[in-house]
Parts: structure tokens; sequence; C-alpha cells
């Protein structure tokens, strides 16, 4: 400033940075993140690893509870045996799923008196193909609280189930396929969920806006069979089904399901098929059946 003239030097150049934002940045920025309607903060679940580079789960650590895996490291589940009552891994990426591999069987264990048990796995590309067992499995007596997988993909192994219970004392409170992809080897029979002979209730299953497929076809596709269970509730909405038909078993075979939401699905198949059908209650007794 000379006197009250105000004298302004040129601006040569000017540039500005900004850096992408992960949900890792955004985690700790103090952001909820908000996944199928779940919500997700570090207040919550406390302090976040990012995987930059390959890692291994290989033991439970129940003070790392999430994870954010980048878009160009791979996050392996390998922690045979040890059991999973807290853990979310998020792909980072906003815009690109990152790459996951299960290893090993995931045991669901939330602890005696607890029912707060989570596994969410988000934005992931899953490859389960060598897991060697049925990808989940509930351990502890009791209802789990919930397990989310949503907008991934996942590779079953060949000729296991999702998830196989046995016992009456253990069911789901929850489970959530939303937005994803399952693919399931060829094979002449596959069950998404297998309950053997418990006659436990389950609470929520859910799919949602899903491609499930094979691409050599399975003949019998059972996505429940739990011909002793009770379910409170099941959704089906907004999937396509590919090359997956079942026989007179059904997709759900259950002996009462409480709330029912089928609508707006697709099924294709290049094979014949005469006993294509949803559900299949086992108890239809006139005086004793419940079976909706």
């Amino acid at each position: 400033v000379e006197g009250n003239v105000h004298i302004y030097g040129e601006i040569v150049s000017a540039t500005a940075a900004t850096k992408t934002a992960t949900y890792y940045d955004l985690y700790n920025d103090g952001e909820t993140i908000t996944i199928a309607g779940k919500n997700y903060d570090k207040t919550t679940y406390g302090e976040a690893t990012l995987v930059s580079e390959d890692a291994s789960i290989t033991a439970i650590d129940n003070s790392k509870i999430i994870y954010f895996v980048n878009s160009d490291a791979t996050l392996t589940f390998n922690a045979s045996g040890k059991a999973v009552a807290k853990l979310i891994i998020i792909g980072n990426n906003l815009e690109q799923r990152s790459p996951m591999k299960i290893s090993c069987q995931v045991a669901l264990n939330q602890g005696a008196g607890n029912t707060d048990g989570t596994l969410v796995l988000y934005n992931l590309d899953v490859d389960a193909s060598n897991a060697n067992a049925h990808v989940f499995a509930q351990n502890r007596d009791g209802a789990y609280g919930y397990v989310g997988i949503i907008g991934s993909s996942l590779k079953m192994p060949a000729g296991k189930q999702l998830s196989y219970v046995s016992s009456t004392a253990r069911s789901f409170a929850e489970f959530v396929f939303e937005d994803s992809e399952i693919e399931i080897p060829s094979t002449s029979q596959a069950k998404l969920f297998s309950f053997s002979e418990s006659q436990a209730n389950h609470g929520k299953i859910s799919f949602k806006n899903n491609i499930l497929y094979s691409e050599g076809g399975v003949t019998d596709f059972r996505i429940y069979e739990g011909s002793k269970t009770t379910l409170d509730s099941f959704t089906f909405e907004n999937n396509t089904v590919v090359n997956l038909w079942s026989l007179t078993n059904g997709c759900v075979l259950y002996t009462s399901l409480e709330n029912v939401s089928v609508t707006k699905n697709i099924f294709w198949t290049n094979k014949t098929t005469a006993n294509m059908c949803i559900f299949r209650p086992s108890d239809t007794s006139a005086e004793t059946g419940i079976p909706y």
C-alpha cells in the first residue's frame, strides 16, 4: 500500500490439489459409514486397520474389529479355529472393490450371553473357493447377531454350503445379502443355508438386488434347508438367478415361516426342470401345522 493506493502483485499461477476420499479417511475423520442400514463409526468400533499391502488374518484380536483394504492389496482370512465375535472388512476405494480370500471356515462366536455378534463384508471381491469347508459356522449357543455381505462378490467352494448349523441351540438373528454376486460351482446339489436336524428358530434371512449364478448349473438348488426349523422372515427381492433350479424340496424348506416377501426376481436356466418351486413347508398337517 502506497498512500491510499493498493498495488497488487501479479498472480503467475495457482493450483489446488484435492485428495480422493477413502472409507478409511472418512472413518478417521469421524464420519459414519452406513452399510445396508447399519452404522459404523470410530466411536463405536475404535481404531481401524488399513491394509495397504497383502496381509492375512491368522488370529482374532478383539481390539482389531474393523479393517479397510486398499484395492491393490489382498486380505486373506486364515484364522482357522479362531472365533469371530465382531469383524468388519471394507474395501477402501469408494469406486472399486478390493480383493479378499477366505481360505478356511469363518467360525462365528459372539460369546456367552452376548447378542451383538457382527460380521460385515463390504465392497469386496471375496474368493472362498479354497475354504475346503462350508464358509460360515455358527459355533456358539444363541442367535448370532448380524451377518451382512453387501456390495460384494462371493465365489463359493465346490460342494460346500454357505453355512451349516446342526445344533438346535444355535441360529442366526439376521443374515443379509445385498447388491452382491454369488458364484456357485456346478454340482448336483447346492445349499446356501443347511440346518440338518436342527429345530432352531432363525430371525431374518434377506436377499436383495443380487445375482446368483452357476456357469455349469446346479440341479438341486436350495437357498434355505431347515425342514425342522422355524423362520421369522424371508425376503427375496430384485434378484437374478441363473442356472440354479430346485427339485421337489424347493428353494426354501422349513417347518413354519412367519413373514415372506418375494417379488421382482428373474429365474433363468438353460436346462429343463419340471419341479421348480420356491417354498415347501415340511409341516402341512391340517390340525397342527402352522406353515405360514
